[in-house]
């Protein structure tokens, strides 16, 4: 079975505000990860906490599951990835991507599953998102450390997509990304 995983459950400091829920195509940001990832996954998963009832409010819409990182505040990206990961099979495949990247389109998504987990997508030298991961080997390295330790020797995926290496962190990157896609 091939997973779409959205990490969804930082508060948004940065930005003022969750950005799973910064208004973009119409709808919430998470929304537009679901709709880039639902075409070539088989299952969606996003993973909420800080503001767990306003994300699940957002993609009421969607048959997704909802897994909830209760200890937000204290974890990171990696708890977050633990808690979407629990409980599927070790040989089920997922993409893997935070809320505050720019959704990725099919050819890069395309691109990933056909280069085979693990795959990182490549822009101008810089890894970035999402990454493509077999469940059983990147939950197990998990377990002893961060997600790129895990995919250092992932299969590169070179891209001219600019948005693999996009980060969506304060107002002034989220105003720059809008203006750009105009």
């Amino acid at each position: 079975m091939r997973w779409g995983v959205v990490l969804a459950a930082g508060a948004g400091r940065r930005m003022g505000m969750p950005k799973a829920l910064l208004p973009v195509e119409g709808g919430p940001l998470v929304c537009a990860h679901l709709r880039a990832l639902a075409p070539c996954c088989d299952a969606l998963i996003v993973v909420t906490g800080a503001s767990a009832g306003a994300v699940a409010a957002a993609v009421s819409g969607w048959s997704v599951t909802l897994r909830e990182n209760v200890e937000w505040a204290r974890t990171g990206p990696r708890e977050s990835l633990l808690c979407g990961l629990d409980g599927l099979s070790p040989t089920d495949t997922a993409f893997l991507t935070p809320v505050d990247a720019e959704p990725a389109p099919p050819a890069v998504l395309d691109a990933l599953a056909r280069a085979g987990a693990p795959a990182v997508p490549v822009h101008r030298g810089a890894r970035g998102h999402p990454v493509f991961v077999e469940v059983g080997p990147v939950r197990a390295a998990l377990a002893e450390g961060p997600l790129d330790r895990a995919l250092r020797a992932a299969h590169t995926v070179d891209t001219d997509w600019a948005g693999a290496t996009t980060n969506l962190n304060t107002p002034a990157e989220w105003a720059s990304w809008r203006a750009a896609r105009r």
